[in-house]
């Protein structure tokens, strides 16, 4: 039987949404010196557990995010095509006052996701609506869920950290508990905070943690390794990536 892996899906921290012009760059966005102190106190407490790997997506608020947490638990990132997140299309850039004067069906996006509203089940964004030239839900889950399994496949037996976004990581949450795609809402996804699944090769598995920022050596049981115990765990063909991948958009 093939051991589990531990990783943390954790969201980037706040980023510069919109930007000083009103405008919603999800390609452009870096974090806001807020988004810094958030990213640094969650290093803190990462560093805690012993971490293998990091990975993000090649999305710059997450590789910014990721070099923050590589820094303190000394660890050089490694870039993932694929995991970033929804693709927005032609509202890359948008403005908000366009948006609600011309796609109010949009609305729960920009309501829920940067306004904090809560998201019910007659008020989100439903997984079936495309962006224009962009993608939904659906087939950011079906572009996602591949490469995630890949990563859990090769990780049996380590404790990694990705970085990404809030919709991704909903949806990937929502592989690894079995729950269909379209209920990815109901997993919050606040700025800068860690969930922790543990995985089998299939990518499905537990969720220890949703949103958190706590002790975490007390968690799964205690069978997340201490900072500082060394691993002779890994597996012997040893999956060393190298320390980027080409960037995919």
């Amino acid at each position: 039987m093939s051991e589990s892996a531990f990783i943390y899906l954790v969201r980037h921290g706040e980023a510069a949404m919109p930007d000083e012009h009103g405008r919603w760059g999800l390609q452009s966005a870096g974090l806001t010196r807020r988004g810094i102190i958030q990213v640094e106190r969650l290093a803190r407490a990462l560093a805690a557990t012993e971490i293998d790997f990091i990975y993000s997506s090649d999305v710059p608020r997450a590789k910014e995010t990721a070099a923050i947490l590589g820094k303190k638990l000394k660890s050089t990132p490694i870039e993932l095509k694929n995991l970033h997140e929804i693709d927005i299309g032609k509202f890359e850039g948008m403005t908000l006052d366009v948006l609600r004067s011309s796609h109010r069906e949009f609305l729960p996006w920009i309501e829920c996701s940067f306004f904090g509203r809560f998201p019910s089940a007659t008020f989100h964004h439903p997984a079936s609506l495309r962006f224009p030239g962009g993608e939904d839900v659906y087939e950011m889950y079906s572009r996602a869920v591949p490469r995630f399994i890949e990563l859990a496949g090769r990780s049996a037996g380590l404790t990694s950290i990705f970085v990404g976004h809030a919709w991704l990581i909903q949806s990937l949450i929502c592989h690894v508990t079995g729950a269909p795609p379209d209920q990815y809402f109901r997993f919050a996804g606040r700025n800068a905070s860690m969930n922790l699944v543990e995985v089998g090769a299939d990518g499905r598995g537990v969720l220890h943690l949703l949103n958190a920022g706590e002790l975490l050596t007390d968690v799964a049981a205690g069978r997340l390794r201490r900072a500082g115990r060394g691993s002779d765990d890994r597996p012997s063909d040893g999956f060393q990536p190298s320390a980027a991948e080409p960037s995919g958009h």
